[in-house]
């Protein structure tokens, strides 16, 4: 419409509009390939304006607020009020990954004085005050701005569906997993049924995050590999770090090494390149779990040791690079450094309480004390953390605890209160596919001198990724179609790993492949079935 109009007003605003929705539906590509066009426009705010988000969605750091902070200054509030709405949104998303918080709910609050009543960008700016006042430690008070939402996700406006995405994230921040699983579930469904979303790679990996927690790491894997691919695919270089890091999760916790350590160093090269801090603390994240798993303590200081560097103050539940810190110092030997780190990530819990951190410090609380010699202090704080780990749906964590508590009651000389605890964990962890650390449980077991009984399960088979990603929603009575959509590949694609998956079960059919896959237990989606 734009190269058809004959009037140069109406020919720029066209294209203007054109670069504005696809940013909206998180095409960068596209968007980049019309800005040579947009470049020989004149100078203008709302040029001005996308030139900054844009630059926010290519990772372009330096730019980024000085493109939208002169957007700002070169406004009319008074005939560009929705102008001045789409900058303060984008800079106060900009500040929220560096983490500058109450600069960025000051934009926010801008935003929300500059919408001008337009139901969207209200929305928009909403949700900037929302994630501002949650990664400030006030989720209940961010929770509060996005109250116009319905309470039963499924019943939120499809119009609204960026406002349930960003319920579901302050949700897996402030501890209700359960809850922000629900709401990026039907945020994920909705975008495969069309519905457009400025960040879909968000959703995924967010959702992929409460799957990590709850321990439905096959999910996780499926939902965190298809982030990558929209990431790459809409060229959206300022997620890289994000995703990737997010991706490298249960890969390291099964001892997938290679898929982990890709994903890793994936993160950490956009971290360095395009990241800003929320890219590094990611990556740092992504590098730490690799390095525990591995049992590389100095690994993981040398992972954490870059988010440290940042010198900023993160709550608990949305950057937790702390506890891993604390258990390679506690591991090192290096107890006073352990003691200090301790009182920072206490001091990192919100003050309206988050039960996972607080059983994660008092966890770290006791191995301190049993570093220490403190017997008595470590039993009181292994009391706390298994307290709090009742009712948590966090199994991998809540494994952590029994682990690390079975080993403080083996030192303690309570030989048979070690042997429960400790098969309580390895159940947890077999279930998880958690290898590394079923190893780790086995090794304190054998020093108990108990028996091991061997892991049940059904048969398995050598697996892709993507074969197994495929055979699980084959199994579930999808079609080929539908397992294209669900996965956002081909309908060949499909068949090509399916007749691959046929092979290796030995089936020549669906029918038994739902037979041949009914209960099968954890790596089903991680290339080790």
């Amino acid at each position: 419409a734009s190269a058809a109009s004959t009037v140069p007003a109406d020919r720029e605003r066209r294209l203007l509009d054109a670069v504005t929705l696809l940013l909206e539906c998180a095409d960068v590509a596209g968007a980049l390939a019309l800005w040579p066009a947009v470049a020989q426009l004149g100078p203008s705010a709302r040029r001005s304006a996308l030139s900054g988000h844009l630059d926010l969605l290519c990772g372009r750091g330096p730019v980024v607020e000085a493109h939208l902070l002169e957007a700002w200054q070169s406004h009319n509030p008074d005939t560009e009020p929705l102008v001045g709405a789409a900058v303060a949104i984008s800079l106060a998303d900009y500040l929220c990954t560096t983490r500058r918080v109450q600069e960025a709910l000051t934009w926010g609050t801008r935003a929300i004085d500059a919408s001008a009543g337009d139901p969207g960008a209200h929305l928009q700016a909403l949700m900037m005050v929302a994630l501002s006042l949650t990664l400030a430690g006030r989720g209940p008070e961010g929770l509060a701005r996005l109250r116009e939402l319905p309470a039963v996700a499924e019943k939120v406006p499809q119009a609204l569906t960026e406002g349930l995405v960003m319920r579901g994230m302050c949700r897996l921040f402030t501890d209700n997993v359960t809850g922000a699983f629900t709401d990026l579930s039907v945020g994920l469904a909705r975008l495969r049924s069309g519905v457009s979303m400025r960040n879909p790679s968000q959703c995924l990996t967010y959702l992929a995050e409460a799957e990590y927690r709850l321990g439905a790491w096959d999910d996780a894997l499926v939902h965190s590999q298809l982030a990558v691919s929209l990431a790459h695919d809409y060229d959206r270089t300022w997620d890289f770090a994000f995703v990737h890091g997010f991706a490298a999760l249960v890969p390291a916790a099964r001892g997938d090494w290679q898929i982990a350590s890709t994903h890793v160093q994936a993160s950490w090269a956009a971290a360095r390149t395009f990241g800003t801090g929320t890219g590094v603390t990611t990556a740092a994240v992504a590098g730490a779990e690799l390095a525990l798993a591995r049992g590389d303590l100095a690994g993981v200081l040398s992972a954490t040791a870059a988010a440290r560097a940042l010198d900023r103050v993160e709550v608990l539940g949305v950057s937790d690079w702390r506890p891993m810190e604390l258990d390679a110092l506690i591991g090192l030997g290096r107890v006073d450094d352990a003691e200090a780190a301790l009182a920072e990530l206490e001091a990192a819990i919100p003050v309206y309480g988050l039960p996972s951190g607080s059983m994660t410090a008092a966890r770290l609380g006791g191995n301190l004390a049993v570093a220490r010699g403190d017997m008595a202090r470590a039993e009181e704080s292994f009391a706390a953390a298994i307290r709090l780990a009742q009712g948590l749906p966090m199994p991998f964590q809540v494994a952590q605890v029994e682990c690390d508590d079975g080993r403080r009651l083996r030192r303690a000389g309570d030989r048979q209160g070690a042997i429960a605890r400790l098969r309580q964990a390895r159940d947890r962890l077999i279930t998880l596919g958690a290898r590394p650390y079923v190893a780790a449980c086995e090794r304190e077991l054998q020093a108990c001198g108990a028996e091991i009984a061997p892991e049940s399960g059904p048969a398995r088979w050598n697996l892709t990724e993507a074969e197994a990603a495929v055979a699980r929603l084959v199994a579930t009575g999808r079609s080929n179609r539908e397992v294209a959509a669900e996965l956002y590949v081909s309908v060949k694609a499909v068949e090509f790993h399916l007749g691959h998956v046929f092979d290796k079960v030995g089936i020549r059919s669906r029918r038994a492949l739902a037979g041949r896959l009914a209960g099968l237990g954890p790596g089903a989606a991680a290339g080790k079935v």
